[in-house]
Formats: structure tokens, C-alpha cells, sequence
């Protein structure tokens, strides 16, 4: 035995906040598409800007749904295989 333990139901359980982050996450990027306005000297407006683009695509490039998917087939592959084991 490894002593790791692994508990189906929390990843279950992950698998959900992470799937509501995505969604959480898809619904903050629409607000950075919004002008940032002034935010000072010149340049640091533009540069606010480019930043929030750039971690708005980097974030529409995460697909949480396939993610928290494939965290629920692992919890799943482990409860099967602890059903194998004492079953």
C-alpha cells in the first residue's frame, strides 16, 4: 500500500467548485472586456488593458467543464477500484 488515500467524493465534490469557478470565471471576463478607463499616467490604461486581454483569452482557453469531467472519471476509476478490491 502507497498510504495515499484517495476519497471519491471529495474529488466529487472538487469537481463541482471547479466546474462553478469556470462558470464564475466566464462570467468576470465579459466585465474585462469594459474600457478600463483612466487609470493614470500615460500607458498604464493601455497596459491594464492588454493584461486583462491577455488573461481573458488564457481563461476562455480553459474548458472547466471537461476538466471537472475528468475529475468525476477519476473519482470514479477509484471507487471502482476499491470496489474490485473488497468487493
Amino acid at each position: 500500500m502507497s498510504g495515499f488515500r484517495v476519497d471519491p467524493d471529495e474529488l466529487a465534490g472538487f469537481a463541482n467548485r471547479l466546474a462553478d469557478t469556470g462558470d464564475d470565471l466566464r462570467a468576470a471576463l465579459s466585465g474585462l472586456a469594459e474600457p478600463v478607463g483612466d487609470l493614470g499616467p500615460e500607458g498604464v490604461s493601455e497596459a491594464v488593458s492588454g493584461l486583462f486581454a491577455e488573461w481573458a483569452d488564457t481563461v476562455r482557453g480553459l474548458d472547466f467543464g471537461v476538466l471537472a469531467d475528468e475529475v468525476r472519471a477519476t473519482g470514479e476509476t477509484y471507487r471502482r477500484a476499491d470496489e474490485l478490491d473488497h468487493g
